[in-house]
């Protein structure tokens, strides 16, 4: 059997199935469903909402909260009822101890569904039976999930019963009350004191007495009387430590915001470093040629000095013979004659010429 439940603007709405006698009428859905972490919830069993409000004791406000209950059938009816929820922490017993109790699991896991803190509150009651069932939820805290509650069946107006409370506790920290609870591991339950037990500590003072002997020599010396020393030993519980779940994100987010600073400063000192050793390569030489100097090339016929033309040249580029004088230039006009050149005739050199002496040792024709 099933029922919807949904969520208004200002309140919370709530349908659910209405039975006469062998008649089964369904739920009409519209509208936003209520998440199962809504602290009221329906049941469709039997036909009753139910639900733990956890709120801090110390808050001391007051919340009303207004529900607004709608039930139909198959053919059409309908009912429309309203429901008022006061919870007023004015109205709370008087406490006078907290339990702690921290459970290995995260707090939107445990909240998400309201039936993780029924089943627990249900099973603790159940452990008690009769005796001392009556407990109140006062806050469920993160990071890790610590429920605090105390047991209203330990009450007393003017006096702390720390003898009960005590009790309590041990019953509480035992192995038997963990395994009630296998549906949560459990990590540490401890206990505080609050109110008008807030004097007293959590572990009873233990008295030791110790008593000495009288000793006599042979010489009837006799040592004093017996003493009684008494020591007053205070066993204090020293709170549990909660490990913080964001311990590493703490450590990992600022390392690594030094490990990217130090590598963009090393980045940027390379750059540096490496545009001051490039930097008269990379400027333009307007004055120097563009080419890099080098040695010449030899080809191997060119370092051959071996001579194999027996004294005998040959023209590099062949001339081509010419038959007339305006074969090369067939348009260019030439004279018709022209004169002869002189001709000079020298006379034989000395000693043949007898009529001439030698002006000097060095006698030019």
């Amino acid at each position: 059997m099933h029922c919807a439940s949904y969520i208004g603007t200002s309140y919370v709405h709530l349908y659910f199935i209405l039975i006469y006698s062998t008649i089964i009428y369904k739920c009409i859905i519209f509208s936003q469903v209520v998440s199962p972490s809504n602290w009221l919830q329906l049941s469709s069993l039997k036909q009753s909402v139910f639900g733990i409000a956890s709120y801090p004791y110390f808050d001391r406000a007051s919340t009303n909260q207004n529900y607004y209950i709608r039930a139909s059938d198959n053919e059409g009816n309908h009912i429309n009822a309203s429901l008022n929820v006061i919870i007023d922490t004015e109205n709370l017993v008087s406490v006078s101890h907290v339990f702690l109790m921290t459970i290995t699991t995260d707090l939107y896991l445990f909240t998400r569904d309201s039936s993780h803190i029924v089943w627990w509150a249900g099973n603790v009651t159940k452990f008690f039976n009769s005796d001392i069932s009556d407990i109140t939820i006062l806050n469920v805290t993160a990071p890790l999930v610590t429920v605090m509650w105390s047991n209203n069946s330990i009450q007393s107006a003017y006096t702390c019963p720390i003898a009960s409370i005590r009790d309590l506790y041990q019953t509480v920290s035992s192995d038997q009350f963990i395994q009630s609870l296998p549906q949560f591991f459990i990590t540490s339950i401890s206990l505080k004191l609050v109110g008008i037990c807030s004097e007293f500590s959590v572990e009873p003072t233990v008295e030791t007495t110790t008593t000495t002997t009288p000793l006599t020599n042979s010489t009837t010396t006799t040592l004093p009387a017996p003493t009684t020393v008494t020591t007053t030993v205070v066993v204090t519980k020293l709170p549990q430590r909660t490990p913080d779940p964001f311990l590493a994100q703490k450590i990992a987010i600022p390392a690594g915001i030094i490990f990217v600073i130090l590598l963009v400063i090393v980045i940027l000192l390379a750059v540096l470093r490496n545009r001051r050793k490039y930097r008269g390569r990379s400027r333009f030489d307007a004055d120097g040629p563009l080419y890099a100097p080098r040695s010449p090339k030899l080809m191997p016929e060119e370092t051959d000095t071996t001579d194999d033309t027996n004294g005998q040249f040959n023209d590099l580029f062949e001339s081509e013979v010419i038959d007339s004088p305006n074969q090369e230039f067939p348009n260019v006009e030439r004279p018709a004659s022209k004169a002869a050149p002189p001709v000079y005739t020298l006379p034989p050199p000395f000693p043949h010429n007898k009529t001439r002496q030698p002006d000097s040792a060095f006698d030019l024709p």
